[in-house]
């Protein structure tokens, strides 16, 4: 994202500009709309709780229109946010890219709130959910290649929950014995099943909707 100083003070990446005037970033344009008056009361009241977001780049390249959306809408959900620097793809990403982050966040007029937070810090957390879940049996491992799950998930017939049986055990146990590293999948059926009913807010229509 480039900081170069605009001529007339209207560029887009100005903080005035996101944040004044009418522009659709605005807090009330956000919840309002087409919403029937009680509605609107309901997603009024839905923002005033104690939201929590946040807001989680990778490090992969610079930050673009699309990201500004999301961070400033982010930052207008709740009492400031959280940034979370999703920075475990180590092939892609760079520390220079985190750094710039930083710097255009505060360029917009967007701080976070506490300290930002790594994924790469957090390794060890997610091996140990990981072992947990593997306990409860509700992940599996899934020896698909990515072009073999693209042509799984596009196949005329319904889209399966699970993959583990989309490969024969002989097969499977094949690629293991060769070193081919799984991706570990969750077994949606019996995790729903444990969680029981699963909903969200949509904040903008004041409605809950099912998983």
């Amino acid at each position: 994202m480039s900081h170069d100083p605009a001529p007339t003070g209207r560029s887009l990446f100005t903080g005035r500009n996101l944040f004044t005037g009418r522009s659709l970033f605005t807090r009330r344009s956000l919840f309002t709309g087409r919403m029937s008056s009680s509605d609107r009361d309901q997603g009024t009241a839905a923002v005033t709780h104690d939201v929590k977001t946040r807001f989680a780049p990778s490090p992969t390249g610079h930050l673009h229109l699309g990201h500004a959306f999301s961070a400033l809408v982010t930052a207008r959900l709740g009492d400031g946010y959280h940034l979370r620097i999703d920075d475990i793809d180590h092939t892609r990403c760079r520390a220079d890219y985190t750094s710039q982050i930083f710097v255009d966040l505060a360029f917009l007029g967007l701080p976070w709130t506490g300290e930002p937070t790594r994924q790469s810090d957090r390794l060890a957390d997610y091996d140990r959910a990981l072992d947990r879940l593997r306990e409860m049996d509700l992940v599996y491992p899934c020896y698909l290649t990515r072009s073999e799950l693209a042509a799984v998930l596009s196949a005329p017939q319904e889209a399966p929950l699970a993959t583990d049986t989309a490969l024969p055990q002989d097969e499977q146990d094949r690629r293991a014995d060769q070193g081919m590293t799984p991706a570990w999948r969750l077994r949606t059926r019996a995790a729903m099943a444990q969680a029981g009913n699963i909903s969200w807010t949509d904040l903008r229509t004041a409605t809950h909707r099912p998983v």
